[in-house]
């Protein structure tokens, strides 16, 4: 006979770990004070503070904001009396004590419990009138309670008496000098206090306020001492100039049954010179064209297309340009050299012609002329893509910051991307460094690291940190995917996730389908870029008649730019997780 456990005995079991759930998890999601109080981890440990050292930070001043000893500090932190490292997470001890709270209204003793960090019982013993239920303005008497403690600069902080302390008012002195500061839009109470280094009950307490709630054009009288009466230097990412909508869309004015003409490298004379891989390329991607086209004829569309060999004997490419009368067209997809492109770049910028650029180029390609159009995503939109996605995902994202000072642009535009899109209830975004990022493992729950950099001997010790681990993940760049320490070495079976323009899956059931009808035509196998020819022409053509984005086999489509002047790109992305030496599209 085998037993079973009874869903009591179940429970009873995980009792401590309930229980210790419920304390970490209620401090830091309270909606009242958790975008204001410093958040409390909980571990086997003990019960501790984090906080993130800042410019102006002391040892001194960290001990006397928390109210912590310096010798249970310097011990919970082996190395910070050598100095602290701004950007460093920091773990500060947590001395219980008894704490004065007045009930606000909708609060309960369950809320109470979790926001202290002691049992409903425990509440109930110290305050036996709360047994019937909590009133407004009632006094409690709550003892052996995590005290919460705002988030401000330390560098110079009024010390927290060791004494019974009244939670709802920490009395500070200072020497004031006192500005009038007007509220802006997406100011908070604790952006306020960091910009004036001041703490957020003393904003409070000096402006007679009950809540950190605020709004913009709300006047604050903000007291300042008088050291720090200069302007408050601000630290502010590095952006980069973001996609807009704009209310004209690209194309809107081209016709619906428009003149089209697409240049590809074929080499049908066989020019020596020519590299075979470059040819075999075009062919592929005018077969998929060929199959757009008459996907689209079915569907009733109609258009005039003519596909011209750029690589020909005795024939330059400017010649082309003035020879073809490439000028009758309304939309031309350009060469995909390089050299090339930048010709007909040149050449279309006095004419009202529409270009597709069908691979990678520079955004300067599209300098100064709206009526241009890169459909392979640049990098900016794919971080940009990364950051949205991140914001999705079920757990903390946590950016290492890169040290190669020519990479910092990715971890400024996920940053801002990241901050820009988030709403007041997603998990913020929190930055460490190659020197503190382990310490964020003690957080618990799943943890996501972006790591934005192309420094290999950096990178693989980050995936090698977190091979085999379910609670860490990482992600990256498509670039690493060329390191043959990733994709040609068994032993380092890596997982990482990243954003590519484009995603090419022979177990994706839309690409199976697609590989037996390009079968069945041409009994071969289905490559990359024949769903690469078959999309491009199919996404551009049907946004040009539907005016909405655009999804296809390997790759979407969705054009805006970055101001009136320049011309469009393709801000679509595929998040992408490299598991098992495989790709495997996370949208589809």
């Amino acid at each position: 006979m085998t037993s079973v456990p009874s869903h009591l005995q179940q429970l009873n079991g995980n009792n401590m770990i309930i229980r210790i759930l419920i304390i970490f998890f209620g401090i830091i999601t309270s909606s009242k004070f958790s975008a204001q109080f410093a958040e409390v981890l909980k571990n086997e440990k003990g019960i501790f503070y984090i906080h993130t050292i800042e410019e102006g930070n002391t040892v001194f001043g960290i001990h006397n904001w928390y109210g912590c000893s310096v010798e249970d500090l310097l011990k919970s932190n082996p190395g910070i009396e050598r100095g602290l490292v701004i950007g460093t997470v920091i773990y500060v001890p947590v001395t219980l004590r008894t704490v004065q709270h007045t009930v606000q209204k909708q609060e309960t003793l369950f809320g109470l419990s979790k926001l202290y960090g002691v049992s409903v019982d425990s509440i109930i013993a110290q305050n036996p009138s709360t047994e019937n239920g909590l009133k407004i303005d009632q006094k409690l008497s709550i003892r052996n309670a995590v005290p919460r403690i705002a988030i401000a600069e330390t560098s110079n902080p009024e010390p927290i008496s060791n004494q019974t302390i009244e939670a709802e008012n920490i009395r500070l002195t200072f020497s004031d000098s006192v500005v009038e500061h007007t509220v802006l839009p997406q100011e908070n109470m604790y952006t306020i206090a960091k910009r004036f280094m001041i703490p957020v009950q003393r904003i409070l307490e000096y402006n007679q306020l009950s809540s950190t709630k605020i709004n913009a054009g709300q006047k604050l009288k903000i007291p300042l001492k008088k050291e720090n009466l200069a302007p408050v230097p601000t630290r502010t990412p590095v952006k980069i100039s973001p996609l807009i909508a704009n209310p004209v869309k690209w194309g809107e004015k081209l016709s619906k049954s428009p003149k089209i003409a697409i240049l590809l490298p074929l080499n049908l004379d066989s020019l020596s010179e020519v590299n075979k891989n470059v040819s075999n390329f075009g062919l592929d991607f005018y077969i998929g064209v060929k199959m757009a086209i008459d996907s689209l004829n079915l569907a009733g569309y109609s258009a005039t297309v003519k596909v011209i060999d750029y690589n020909q004997k005795g024939r330059s490419f400017a010649d082309l340009l003035s020879n073809e009368n490439l000028a009758s067209f309304d939309l031309i997809f350009a060469p995909f050299d390089k050299k090339e492109a930048e010709l007909l770049h040149n050449w279309s910028m006095n004419r009202k012609i529409h270009i597709v650029y069908p691979t990678q180029v520079s955004h300067e390609i599209v300098k100064n002329n709206p009526l241009a159009l890169t459909y392979s995503s640049q990098n900016e939109s794919l971080i940009n893509g990364l950051a949205e996605y991140c914001r999705k995902l079920p757990g903390r994202i946590v950016l290492i910051k890169n040290e190669k000072t020519d990479e910092h642009w990715m971890q400024n535009t996920f940053s801002s991307a990241y901050r820009n899109l988030s709403n007041d209830n997603d998990t913020p975004l929190i930055e460490a460094s190659l020197k503190n990022y382990k310490q964020f493992e003690q957080l618990g729950g799943l943890i996501y690291f972006v790591y934005l950099s192309t420094e290999k001997e950096k990178v693989l010790p980050l995936l090698t940190n977190y091979q085999s681990s379910e609670n860490f993940k990482i992600i990256g760049l498509k670039d690493w995917l060329e390191w043959k320490e990733i994709n040609a070495t068994v032993q380092n079976k890596f997982t990482f996730m990243f954003t590519a323009p484009n995603q090419f899956d022979y177990d994706n059931e839309h690409i199976k389908h697609f590989q037996r009808k390009y079968r069945n035509s041409k009994q071969s196998d289905l490559t990359k870029t024949v769903c690469l020819g078959y999309d491009i022409f199919r996404n551009v053509f049907l946004y040009l008649q539907q005016r909405v984005p655009q999804v296809g086999i390997v790759s979407s489509f969705s054009p805006m730019q970055r101001n009136e002047r320049d011309g469009y790109e393709n801000s679509a992305y595929i998040p992408v997780l490299f598991e098992d030496f495989k790709t495997r599209n996370l949208l589809k």
